[in-house]
This record gives structure tokens, C-alpha cells and sequence, in this order.
């Protein structure tokens, strides 16, 4: 990362080197230089490299920024800590709620597979060989039919808890989510 300085002044942070600038600086100011390939060039056109540093650590609800300023003749990187607005609290947890919310789509997608695998006539069919004597097609079936009503019974209640629990932060989020 580059600052651009004139006179011990930052003028723009952060920017990207050109390949060429002119001169702020003896000798020759104004002349262009057409290749800032050394430390010397850059620093005679006014791009200084920024002293970087690592974010501090926040929590969910702060925001760490930073601007480069003039430390000791060095641009230098500075972190402030504050706290997030309003609305990107709620871009946080609108965020946070999606995921949920995809990870709940394809929780009910994979529960919804299984439903089908359990009533497919085939598995069944293959499930009552004569080596499987333990239950008849019939019984197979009811049981898999039954499982698979359990399994949409837990999947509907899992989305009125995950309705109930966003509809106070964001009713929108649940305009795709349909009962299994």
C-alpha cells in the first residue's frame, strides 16, 4: 500500500504506484520519471509505502477502520475501533440469518430425498429378497412411510421456530422457505 505526500502531507491514502509520475522532490522537480522501479523513484515522485499493521480484534458488534497518517515523517497505517451502526447491525444478522436459512433449505431438501428413497417401491422391493424375511413389503413400506412423516413433522417444526425467531428481524428472509 502507497501514500502519495507532498511537503510531509498526505495527499491521497491508499493508492496504487503508476508506472510513471512526476518529480515532487530536488533534483528536477516536474521532470517525469518513467519507471518507479526503485525505492529512491517512488519516494521522489511522493509514493511512500504505508507501515501496515494488523487489525485489532473486535467483536460482532464493532468495526475496526483505518487511515494512514503522518507518524514520526512515515506514513503509517492506524486502526480505530468503533461500533457498528444500526444498519450494519442488521446487515449483520440479515447475513448470519441467510445462512441459517440455506443451511435449513438444504436440511429440508436432503430430509426430502430420504423421503422419496424410503417410498421407492425399488429399495423396498430389494429390501424384501427372500434373505430379508424380517419384514413383509407391506410392513416395509408403512415403516418407511412413517419415518418419512416423522422426518416432515421435525422439519416443519424446525421452520416455525426459525419463522418465529426471524420474523421479528427480518420478515422478507422468509418469503422462499415453504413448509416440507
Amino acid at each position: 500500500m502507497f501514500a502519495f505526500v507532498v511537503n510531509d502531507a498526505i495527499v491521497e491514502a491508499p493508492v496504487a504506484l503508476p508506472r510513471s509520475a512526476r518529480r515532487v522532490a530536488p533534483p528536477n522537480p516536474g521532470d517525469w520519471v518513467m519507471v518507479l522501479g526503485s525505492v529512491e523513484d517512488q519516494e521522489a515522485c511522493g509514493y511512500f509505502v504505508v507501515t501496515e499493521f494488523s487489525p485489532p480484534v473486535v467483536t460482532a458488534a464493532q468495526r475496526a477502520e483505518f487511515t494512514v497518517e503522518m507518524v514520526g515523517g512515515v506514513p503509517t497505517q492506524v486502526w480505530t475501533v468503533r461500533a457498528e451502526t444500526p444498519l450494519e447491525a442488521e446487515r449483520r444478522v440479515r447475513d448470519q440469518n441467510r445462512i441459517v436459512l440455506g443451511e435449513l433449505a438444504t436440511l429440508t431438501t436432503k430430509m426430502g430425498e430420504l423421503k422419496e428413497f424410503l417410498v421407492d417401491p425399488d429399495v423396498v422391493a430389494a429390501e424384501s429378497q427372500p434373505n430379508n424375511t424380517a419384514l413383509s413389503v407391506s410392513q416395509q413400506n408403512r415403516f418407511n412411510k412413517a419415518v418419512a412423516r416423522q422426518l416432515r413433522r421435525e422439519a416443519n417444526a424446525v421452520l416455525r421456530l426459525y419463522r418465529h425467531v426471524f420474523s421479528s428481524t427480518n420478515p422478507s428472509l422468509l418469503d422462499d422457505i415453504s413448509d416440507v
